[in-house]
């Protein structure tokens, strides 16, 4: 991501940031303009685009040191419903489709996870 031209680097921020930020549990967020900032500061360090005199270190070396990670098995920031096929049985010989609910485990309206190295 760091020899991104200026166009895919605008790109990549607008669907990072910007359409991100629409998404259903962001959208519920308190306050979404602070998401958004942290969004577009991680935007510029993963991307070296932070501007020089910003801050009072080197940010080189800062954006190979974070990486974006999936949220863990097993938390669920949202209720959602899932499809799991049965094996075949005698009550039903071809097998079925079984709903299940999955129930929200945190109280959190959205998990971002950066390791930082």
């Amino acid at each position: 991501m760091t020899k991104l031209t200026r166009e895919n680097y605008l790109q990549f921020r607008y669907a990072f940031v910007e359409e991100f930020n629409h998404h259903e549990i962001l959208s519920n967020n308190e306050n979404p303009e602070a998401m958004k900032i942290i969004l577009s500061v991680l935007t510029m360090i993963m991307c070296k685009r932070v501007p020089e005199g910003v801050v009072p270190f080197k940010v080189d070396d800062l954006a190979k040191k974070i990486r974006l990670m999936p949220i863990p098995k097993g938390l669920e920031t949202i209720e959602r419903q899932t499809i799991e096929r049965v094996p075949p049985s005698e009550e039903f010989p071809e097998g079925k489709d079984e709903f299940i609910n999955v129930p929200r485990n945190t109280g959190e309206m959205a998990v971002v996870r950066i390791l930082i190295k």
